[in-house]
């Protein structure tokens, strides 16, 4: 593993965002990653969001985490992956269902994140997941557009699609069941 300065300090900023328990860690690696993304930009720290679609598992349909020197992987919920708890992993250690890892900026989500965490909602709302999907979709079309890769373009609007029909299940279920989403961190954002 690696030993530089800037590692460590994200290491220490990732700690009050860590979900090292099973229970604590399930379905909250979108809102852990982003609320440890968002507390690294604000201390100066230049990162990359890394994204996996995640096959053959009932719980799971992607895993989020943050992304250091194109190797390395600060997951703050790896025990809801395989059971393993440390905070720092090499990209290629996940499983081999953990697919099409794809990196992102931050600039992509933390604007709408921003916004929410100034709310001080307790959960992430489902508008919210939608305007990230939408954020998430509308970056990948343009950038295989961009770069005239049309057949990454037929794939990412066929995630998008699959994307709006699974968030109107979810919306459904949990206005209907009030299941909890992942909870925002805004005791560590202080």
């Amino acid at each position: 593993m690696p030993s530089s300065k800037e590692l460590r300090q994200l290491l220490d900023l990732a700690h009050g965002f860590h979900l090292a328990e099973p229970k604590d860690a399930f379905g909250r690696c979108f809102a852990a990653t982003l609320g440890f993304a968002d507390f690294a930009d604000r201390h100066g720290h230049a990162i990359q969001l890394i994204h996996w679609q995640v096959t053959d598992d009932e719980d799971f349909c992607d895993h989020w985490a943050v992304l250091f020197k194109d190797t390395f992987v600060i997951d703050l919920t790896r025990v809801q992956v395989d059971g393993k708890s440390d905070l720092l992993h090499q990209v290629d250690t996940y499983p081999i269902n953990y697919r099409r890892p794809r990196c992102y900026s931050p600039d992509v989500l933390l604007p709408n994140f921003r916004r929410l965490s100034k709310s001080r909602l307790a959960h992430l709302p489902f508008w919210f997941m939608w305007d990230c999907g939408v954020a998430l979709a509308r970056h990948d079309m343009c950038t295989a557009f961009r770069e005239r890769k049309a057949g990454q373009f037929v794939v990412v609007a066929a995630e998008a699609a699959k994307f709006a029909g699974r968030s109107i299940l979810i919306g459904l279920h949990y206005h209907l069941v009030r299941q909890p989403q992942s909870h925002i961190w805004h005791d560590t954002l202080k």
